[in-house]
């Protein structure tokens, strides 16, 4: 059965929501954790925060591009072109939608 890139784009779009909340909610608690705990040299946080932007960034990456570099190793370009524009437009959806929820409350 072939794949929809519309279905993919929303997985991936749902994937990539997933882990976006799931990392803000580990910032925003760890921070209650280790609320006592402060970095004796800037040094620290500073290396600290580009270990998790760059770790993000793979994740990030991953969830979004790995199908579709999958499909242009395929001559599937077309269908991979699609898949990262349903993506897009599905992330753009969810946060309207997100956003448009938290305003209301």
């Amino acid at each position: 059965m072939p794949k929809s890139p519309k279905l993919i784009g929303l997985f991936q779009a749902l994937g990539l929501l997933t882990y976006i909340v799931l990392f803000t909610l580990i910032i925003r608690f760890g921070t209650v954790w280790l609320s006592g705990w402060e970095p004796s040299d800037p040094f620290i946080s500073m290396t600290l925060f580009l270990i998790a932007f760059v770790t993000s960034a793979l994740i990030c990456s991953s969830l979004v591009f790995a199908y579709p570099i999958r499909l242009v190793i395929t001559e599937k370009k077309q269908e991979a072109l699609q898949t990262v524009l349903w993506t897009l437009a599905w992330l753009i959806a969810l946060g309207t939608g997100i956003l448009a929820g938290l305003l209301v409350l």
